[in-house]
C-alpha cells in the first residue's frame, strides 16, 4: 500500500477534486459509503468517549466525500472523526471535496487508508474509558 500522507497524494491516487464551500453543509446529503459502516461505527462508539476538543487540532473545515454517479448525494469513507465532530457542532461553513465515485480497487485503498486514520485517531487522542464498552466495540471491529 503507498501511504498517503498528504492532500497531494490523496489527488495523485484519487484524482483532483472538486470543491464547494457551503454554508449549509447540514443540509446536502452525505451518507456513510456502505463499505465502511463498520468502521464508522467503531468511530462512532468511540467518539462519546472522546476527551479533547478536535477544533483545538484542527482550524481548517474540510471534509472529503465522493460523489454518487446515480443521485445527487455523496458518501464520506474517511475523516469520521470531523464528519461526527461537524455533525454535533456545525461549522458556519465546510469545504467539500468531491472526488468522483471510487472503482472495488481504490474501495480497498481506501479501506487501507481509513484503518490507518482510526489507528492514529485512537492513540493520538485521550478517552474516558469507562464510557467506552469493550465488547461492542470488539464486536464493531470484527464485523
Amino acid at each position: 500500500m503507498r501511504r498517503i500522507i498528504n492532500n497531494h497524494d490523496f489527488n495523485s491516487v484519487f484524482g483532483k477534486p472538486k470543491t464547494t464551500k457551503t454554508r449549509l453543509w447540514h443540509k446536502t446529503e452525505i451518507f456513510v459509503h456502505p463499505e465502511f459502516f463498520g468502521i464508522y461505527h467503531c468511530y462512532f462508539e468511540i467518539f462519546k468517549a472522546l476527551k479533547t476538543d478536535l477544533p483545538l487540532l484542527h482550524t481548517s473545515s474540510d471534509l472529503i466525500v465522493f460523489e454518487d454517479p446515480h443521485s445527487n448525494c455523496y458518501y464520506i469513507t474517511n475523516l469520521f472523526h470531523w464528519y461526527l465532530y461537524y455533525k454535533n457542532k456545525p461549522p458556519k461553513y465546510i469545504n467539500l471535496r468531491i472526488y468522483n465515485h471510487p472503482d472495488d480497487n481504490l474501495i480497498n485503498e481506501l479501506k487501507k487508508i481509513t484503518s490507518h486514520e482510526f489507528i492514529k485517531f485512537i492513540s493520538n487522542f485521550q478517552f474516558n474509558i469507562d464510557l467506552i464498552n469493550p465488547n461492542r466495540l470488539l464486536n464493531l471491529i470484527n464485523k
